[in-house]
């Protein structure tokens, strides 16, 4: 599975399709960490880290399909924040810290 959105400055997620190639200003949803377009002919287009990846595709068995990162869902920034936070934390009920 490739890395199909980056997260631009404002938190708002780019598709791969509306950037250009080579480095680009957007960074990782899940570690922050910049993002490389690769737009080949080969494979399809997708962002790689600038660095170390955070996440081993490469060993993974079978299938994972977060909901966050699949269906072409479009977030809010603060809808992003909000998924990636209960993604990263759990459920938290309303009005507890």
């Amino acid at each position: 599975m490739f890395l199909e959105y980056g997260v631009n400055e404002h938190n708002v997620m780019v598709h791969i399709s509306n950037t250009g190639r080579g480095r680009v200003p957007l960074s990782c949803p899940y570690c922050g960490m910049e993002l490389i377009a690769r737009k080949g002919k080969k494979l399809a287009h997708h962002f790689a880290h600038d660095g170390e990846t955070c996440r081993e595709v490469a060993t993974r068995e079978g299938v994972q399909l977060p909901a966050y990162d699949s269906f072409g869902l479009s977030l809010s920034g603060y809808d992003w924040q909000l998924l990636r936070d209960f993604h990263l934390r759990g459920f938290t009920p309303y009005g507890s810290k």
